[in-house]
């Protein structure tokens, strides 16, 4: 339960705070999202990448899908720019959904946050170890940090208002930190997708 709590946390504090940049490697060639699309095209089954874009939006990405496995028929050159030109369609689509500003897909090589590739390194294998490695540490020491700094500032003198608030201001970012981690750990874990079916329901 330990191991659950503290995934949950930092993969809920990310989004907490709005730390988006780490999930951009939706938008990279060697993202989920491209390498879904690349599949597909090989395999001629479109399904495999439909399960990133909305239901709505179907019909736009089957019709890119068509053109593209048409036209990378015709030579290697066009198979390059028609594969392209379908990555590109379908993560602009699974951005704008997500109410994301689509900005062009990133090459391979572009670095992703620790938290990614470990994400993706745990997906891949299928064992949450990657994750626990990162994630646990990670906790550990925001919490002793917090800690450490408001125990430095316990021992006040009492005629000294100044270093009372400041201990004041820290004791409060202490329980703040903490209990954001907690309540974003014990959260129920929601998504677009999901609220979208439930009301289909």
């Amino acid at each position: 339960m330990k191991f659950k709590l503290v995934v949950f946390t930092l993969f809920s504090i990310i989004g907490f705070f709005g730390l988006r940049p780490a999930f951009a490697h939706f938008e990279t060639l060697n993202g989920p999202i491209v390498k879904a699309a690349g599949k597909a095209l090989d395999t001629n089954s479109v399904n495999l990448v439909l399960i990133w874009v909305r239901e709505e939006r179907e019909a736009e990405v089957k019709d890119a899908f068509k053109k593209a496995s048409d036209v990378r028929k015709l030579s290697p050159e066009a198979k390059a720019l028609a594969d392209q030109f379908f990555f590109e369609t379908v993560v602009r689509i699974h951005e704008t959904d997500e109410g994301e500003t689509y900005t062009g897909l990133k090459k391979a090589d572009k670095l992703f946050a620790p938290a990614t590739e470990a994400a993706d390194r745990a997906v891949e294998s299928g064992s949450p170890e990657p994750l626990f490695a990162l994630l646990l540490p990670a906790v550990q020491a925001g919490v002793r940090s917090h800690l450490e700094r408001l125990m430095s500032m316990k021992k006040f003198d009492p005629n000294d208002l100044e270093s009372g608030r400041g201990y004041a201001v820290m004791y409060a970012e202490y329980t703040h930190y903490v209990e954001d981690l907690y309540d974003a750990a014990t959260k129920a874990i929601m998504c677009n997708y999901c609220k979208a079916d439930e009301t289909k329901r």
